[in-house]
C-alpha cells in the first residue's frame, strides 16, 4: 500500500451529488453540493455541509426548510452550472423546471431522480461552517424512475463527485444485494 498525502488527497470519495433548493421572499435558488449524507432511517434525516458564505446557507438559516434533489446523469451540465454561479448574482430558478410538494415554499426540481422536502432540525458548526441536519418530510420521484414503488438507480442514473480529481462519475451496475451476498463468503 502506498501512503497518500492527506492534505492533497483527503476525501471520502465518491460523494453523492445533490442540488439544494431554497426559497426566500418568493425567490427560488438552487445550489449543487456533494457533502451530503443520510443520517437516520427513522425518522428519516439527512445532513449537508455548506460554506457559511453561500447564499443557500443564509436561505436555510432564515427559512428553516430546503430540498435535496438527486440529479440524473442527463442533468450534469445544469447541475454543475448551479454550483458555479452564485444566487446573489444569477437567477438559477430558470435552469430547472420547479415543482412543489406539500409545502409551497420548498422548491424541488422536476425530472431529478429523487427530491426531498426537508425541515431544518439542527445546525452544527464545523470549523465555522454549518452542517445542516434536516428531517425529510416528503419524498418525490417521477413514475418512470421507479420500480415497484422504489427509486431505481438504473433508471435515473445518479452520479457522484470525486474530490481527488474534481470530476463527476456515473454509477455502474448492481453488483450484489447488501446483507446477503456476504453470506456466500467462504475463507
Amino acid at each position: 500500500m502506498e501512503s497518500l498525502n492527506l492534505k492533497k488527497q483527503f476525501g471520502m470519495f465518491p460523494m453523492p451529488v445533490v442540488i439544494i433548493g431554497t426559497q426566500t421572499d418568493g425567490k427560488v435558488d438552487f445550489m449543487t453540493a456533494a457533502w451530503a449524507i443520510q443520517l437516520e432511517y427513522n425518522p428519516p434525516m439527512v445532513g449537508v455541509v455548506l460554506s457559511k458564505n453561500h447564499k443557500t446557507s443564509e436561505n436555510i438559516r432564515g427559512h428553516g426548510w430546503f430540498s435535496l434533489n438527486i440529479p440524473t446523469r442527463e442533468q450534469v451540465k445544469e447541475t454543475d452550472y448551479v454550483g458555479i454561479v452564485s444566487g446573489r448574482e444569477k437567477n438559477k430558478a430558470a435552469v430547472f423546471p420547479v415543482f412543489y410538494g406539500e409545502r409551497k415554499d420548498v422548491p424541488m426540481i422536476e425530472n431529478c431522480g429523487l427530491s426531498m422536502e426537508c425541515r431544518l432540525v439542527q445546525t452544527v458548526e464545523i470549523s465555522g461552517d454549518p452542517f445542516f441536519i434536516g428531517k425529510i418530510e416528503g419524498m418525490y420521484s417521477a413514475p418512470h424512475f421507479l420500480t415497484d414503488g422504489k427509486p431505481d438507480f438504473a433508471k435515473f442514473q445518479p452520479f457522484v463527485f470525486s474530490t481527488a480529481e474534481g470530476s463527476y462519475w456515473s454509477l455502474g451496475e448492481n453488483i450484489g444485494k447488501a446483507w446477503k451476498i456476504g453470506l456466500d463468503y467462504k475463507k
